[in-house]
């Protein structure tokens, strides 16, 4: 579905980075197609311009929503908290093309892997070879990394299940082996707001009801790895993005995942139960659209 449509974004105001992982979301939206707008502050009768339907009968649609800010998700329009009201009669505007943000770095530093069709099922612990196998200038990125120590960090707000716990552990763990790397600690940053949505989880996928079950789980899975392995709960909202970050005493560099470790896979068998260690399992990619991995050195 999302391949026949055309998205635009209209970004209203003035843009504010808080670094530059947040430039580059843009410049990424950009480059896989979507189209990025400057909005004009549209106002109707106190209301804001929320969304505009371009259809196929040359009829557009504009709804205006009550709220500022609201998620454009699967929950759009059905939520008590979020009105939206469809507007008749009324001209679209025309809009300029956002001017996206100067990027204070070589792009020379960037490298992607993609991760396509799949059809056979695989070890939950090989993400991290594929996504090797899969990169841009593989090498010139392996050499610039191979034999550091590097202490890491994981930062996704949605890593909130045991299937996306289990794969993060190996992730690491594989990818330090291909890269020929060393990790002497792996620390999860996850936030407590975010797990007082929900109940207990019955099967792998789901996501935890709170924290502190999360961060039992993490202990005693990751308690025979190399490394240490240990959660910081923090108070701020996490951002959007989903960042490995990597850091050694002479370099840093950062792995980013579009929708996060899990994103795109399923367990083969919904109803398994693993024991509270790094066992191995079997995953399927069950997504048409690419996975995307960026790659930066800082």
């Amino acid at each position: 579905m999302r391949e026949e449509i055309d998205i635009s974004v209209v970004i209203e105001g003035n843009v504010k980075y808080r670094n530059s992982e947040e430039k580059l979301t843009l410049h990424y939206l950009k480059a896989r197609g979507l189209n990025l707008l400057t909005g004009k502050g549209q106002d109707i009768e106190g209301f804001s311009l929320a969304l505009v339907l371009f259809t196929y009968t040359d009829v557009d649609l504009h709804f205006v929503s009550s709220n500022e800010r609201n998620d454009l998700n699967s929950l759009w329009g059905n939520s008590p908290n979020e009105r939206y009201y469809l507007i008749e009669g009324l001209k679209t505007m025309p809009l300029d093309a956002f001017e996206l943000p100067d990027l204070n770095f070589s792009t020379s530093k960037l490298f992607e892997s993609r991760l396509g069709m799949i059809y056979e099922a695989i070890n939950s612990n090989s993400i991290a070879h594929m996504m090797i196998q899969n990169m841009s200038d593989k090498q010139s990125f392996l050499d610039q990394i191979k034999g550091k120590i590097f202490s890491v960090r994981y930062i996704d707000k949605y890593n909130r299940s045991e299937l996306s716990l289990r794969l993060m552990l190996q992730f690491i763990e594989e990818f330090k082996k291909e890269a020929e790397i060393n990790v002497d600690k792996f620390v999860v940053l996850l936030n407590n707001i975010d797990f007082q949505n929900g109940s207990y989880p019955s099967r792998i996928f789901d996501n935890y009801y709170e924290v502190k079950d999360y961060e039992y789980d993490l202990n005693h899975i990751s308690e025979d790895l190399a490394f240490s392995v240990s959660l910081e709960c923090v108070e701020k909202h996490l951002p959007h993005y989903r960042l490995f970050e990597f850091s050694s005493v002479d370099m840093q560099f950062n792995i980013r995942i579009d929708g996060g470790i899990a994103h795109g896979f399923k367990v083969l068998d919904s109803s398994m139960e693993l024991r509270m260690k790094n066992e191995i399992f079997q995953i399927r990619k069950y997504v048409n659209h690419d996975i995307i991995y960026n790659l930066r050195i800082l």
